[in-house]
Parts: C-alpha cells; structure tokens; sequence
C-alpha cells in the first residue's frame, strides 16, 4: 500500500473574499469513496489520507461555482489547490485550470 496523501486549500469567490460554508466534493479519484468537506470561517479545506493519483474536485456555495480542478496527490506530500468561485456570468481568467501547477508542502 502506498502512503497517503492531502489536498489543502483555500476558496474565494470573484471579488477575492474567502468563502466559509462552501462545499469541496472530491468528484473523481484514484479509489476513492464519495468525500466532501465545508470550508472554515477563513475558507480553508482539507482532505488527509488519500492514496495517490489524480483525483477531480469541485466547490460550490449557492449560486456560486467552481470549475472541475484536476489535482495530482503524491505520497507523503499535500498539494494546496486556491479555489476561485464564480456564477454564470462572471469571467475570471481560467484560474482553475487542469494545466495549472500545484503547490506541494510536506505537511501530512
């Protein structure tokens, strides 16, 4: 078995607040069952003990949405993700993106 990973991060919505309450579903993932976490009052998220592989999560609150954001969990790393919320008619500038880099700290 390999040793687990974490998603950590943070969502905002289109005017750069930080959302408390918002919902992150892990959609799709390496084995993985139906995960979802709230947000904290200073818009944190966490996801501790995944296996590695590429998992898809998503966060909505509302009206408010984000798109689908691909991110790879390595073993013994946590990847932190920023989560920009939109509706339907914002424009933000592809900032959750499944070409985008992730950030990796060592804080299992």
């Amino acid at each position: 078995m390999k040793l687990p990973g974490a998603i950590k991060g943070l969502v905002r919505n289109f005017e750069n607040i930080l959302i408390e309450d918002a919902t992150i579903l892990v959609v799709t993932g390496s084995t993985h069952q139906d995960i979802a976490a709230l947000t904290g009052p200073d818009g944190t998220f966490s996801f501790r003990g995944l296996q590695p592989g590429k998992y898809v999560i998503k966060a909505y609150i509302n009206d408010l949405q984000s798109d689908d954001i691909l991110v790879n969990v390595i073993a013994k790393k946590t990847a932190f993700v920023e989560i920009w919320l939109k509706t339907d008619t914002d424009i933000i500038d592809e900032q959750n993106n499944f070409e985008k880099e992730y950030t990796f700290i060592d804080e299992i």
